[in-house]
């Protein structure tokens, strides 16, 4: 059974970057053909849990609500997916990092770009998962391995990939 066109599906998004365990994130996906049955989960490398099984509404799209399971690690980057009746994944969303319940982001990783003003630093974190490290971050050499607290931003200054992160401290390692 066919349940998309592939150039008409709209990648699976969220409405935060960051979230404590019992947070609320709102999972979204489009271009599915309406009343399709969408598995919704969500996970690490370590684990996964399918949080939600949804229709397709009559423009063939979803959006639910879905709250951080209580085993989500700390500081560790996770993933939606989507899936069909066969549960394999069949679309991710952009990395989530899990935050303390204070919306405290700690990231160790290792500094891949910086900008030339020193307010924009680009850091591979864990499992390689990219952060943009935003504020007075200082001067960091490429290759440098820090480690930055935060909080996870929803609107970022720094232009690039990875998950926004307004730094109070940063260290090197």
């Amino acid at each position: 059974m066919v349940h998309f066109l592939p150039s008409q599906v709209a990648g699976l998004s969220i409405s935060r970057r960051g979230a404590p365990v019992g947070g609320e994130v709102t999972v979204a996906l489009g271009g599915m053909l309406p009343g399709t049955p969408i598995i919704i989960g969500f996970g690490s490398l370590a684990a996964h849990e399918l949080v939600a099984e949804v229709d397709t509404d009559a423009e063939g799209s979803i959006s639910v609500d879905i709250i951080i399971p209580y085993w989500a690690e700390l500081d560790q980057p996770h993933f939606f997916f989507y899936a069909f009746a066969d549960q394999r994944p069949r679309g991710f969303s952009q990395a989530l990092h899990v935050t303390a319940a204070d919306g405290t982001a700690r990231v160790r990783g290792i500094v891949r770009l910086t900008s030339d003003s020193g307010s924009c630093v680009s850091l591979s974190g864990p499992s390689e998962t990219p952060y943009m490290l935003e504020g007075v971050t200082g001067s960091w050499a490429v290759g440098t391995q820090v480690s930055a607290v935060g909080t996870i931003t929803e609107e970022p200054s720094c232009s690039g990939e990875g998950i926004p992160v307004a730094v109070r401290q940063i260290d090197a390692v």
